[in-house]
């Protein structure tokens, strides 16, 4: 597992998905902007977002680190009888693509857990601003 600590107490700005791409928007706590890119999404849970979502972790698990508690909430499987083959399955793919977990802790608004492919971080230089206007 990497723990990414330089993004501890930094702002989850978003995500964009496109096709089997995922684009993550992260600020550090200084001001420096990053896009984690996944690729090869097979699948993604996310939510809890407010305005001003605060990290506490950014990690990356290797697909041996993957957990059923991992895929139950990424496919959001039901308690049912099945529960256990599917998982079972589903582990079994991640094992045999060597997908690897993104994941998103905040200590304060939105979660992101992602299953994929490779990931990278670049650096982004732009900032997110919309002056949002009441319409009379």
């Amino acid at each position: 597992m990497v723990d990414h600590h330089e993004f501890h107490d930094g702002l989850f700005e978003g995500f964009q998905v496109e096709g089997a791409e995922l684009r993550v928007f992260l600020r550090t706590v200084d001001g420096k902007g990053f896009i984690a890119c996944a690729n090869q999404l097979e699948a993604l849970a996310a939510g809890g977002f407010r305005p001003g979502n605060i990290i506490v972790e950014v990690l990356v698990r290797e697909h041996t680190e993957v957990t059923p508690a991992d895929i139950a909430e990424l496919y959001d499987l039901p308690q049912d009888p099945d529960r256990g083959v599917q998982i079972e399955r589903l582990l079994a793919n991640v094992n045999r693509l060597q997908l690897k977990i993104f994941e998103i802790n905040p200590s304060h608004g939105g979660m992101l857990l992602a299953l994929a492919g490779a990931l990278t971080f670049e650096t982004r230089n732009t900032t997110f601003k919309h002056n949002l206007e009441a319409s009379s």
